[in-house]
């Protein structure tokens, strides 16, 4: 972050501001007129971030990770996009002792998560029941850096997890962190399958000239 403060071409604010979430509905019925389509949400978080941050390093490492939020109740989902410049993906739970696989990890990534009730009010219903809460990638980045969780924590303290987690030198599949294909609009898949320019707003550097596949990724570093 530091490194990208130092090297950001974009002057800072005069003023004051406050970053945002950029939200969304599922619902294109719905009545807050703050909501807009998923889609639509992802495109407009992205480009507000980029008027705001272009240096090589957002150029290299900048994605975009996607939060969304299931209400029990009536089934509503609710979307928040943010940018991201690194993903943390945990071991899963019945391999933390033992080996595993990066895909593994991926997979318990964009697992859902209990939040409890009362936590958060529902958009569309109103209503506070148990909610599930989820993380996909919508933009992928040039370059993609996975961070393990190796410790867990509890009422006696953290400890670091043993297992070994294994992963490919070329061609990793991170289909597991992409949007299902019904969700935010069909943008899984769709939308991230390029680094388009024009979002960025500025003309590509030569680092950042080669059209991206984001479902493979090659390794280019380990770092313990």
């Amino acid at each position: 972050d530091g490194l990208h403060v130092s090297l950001n071409t974009v002057p800072p604010p005069t003023t004051t501001s406050t970053h945002k979430s950029v939200l969304a509905s599922s619902s294109s019925s719905s009545s807050s007129s703050s909501l807009v389509s998923p889609r639509v949400a992802a495109e407009t978080a992205l480009r507000a971030h980029f008027a705001r941050n272009q240096s090589v390093i957002s150029d290299l490492f900048c994605g975009q990770l996607c939060s969304a939020v299931r209400c029990s109740h009536c089934g509503h989902v609710s979307y928040a996009f943010d940018a991201m410049y690194d993903i943390s993906v945990p071991l899963p739970s019945n391999s933390r002792y033992g080996d595993t696989t990066l895909s593994e990890c991926m997979r318990a990534f964009g697992a859902e998560d209990e939040l409890p009730a009362g936590c958060y009010q529902c958009e569309k219903c109103k209503q506070r029941p148990t909610c599930y809460r989820s993380l996909r990638v919508s933009h992928f980045p040039h370059v993609l850096m996975i961070h393990i969780k190796r410790f867990t924590y509890g009422a006696y303290g953290s400890q670091k997890l043993s297992g070994r987690v294994q992963f490919p030198l070329e061609n990793l599949d991170v289909t597991p962190l992409l949007p299902h294909a019904s969700e935010l609009g069909g943008i899984g898949g769709v939308f991230g399958a390029d680094q388009p320019h024009s979002i960025r707003g500025r003309t590509p550097s030569p680092t950042s000239t080669t059209t991206i596949n984001t479902r493979t990724y090659d390794l280019f570093a380990v770092a313990h």
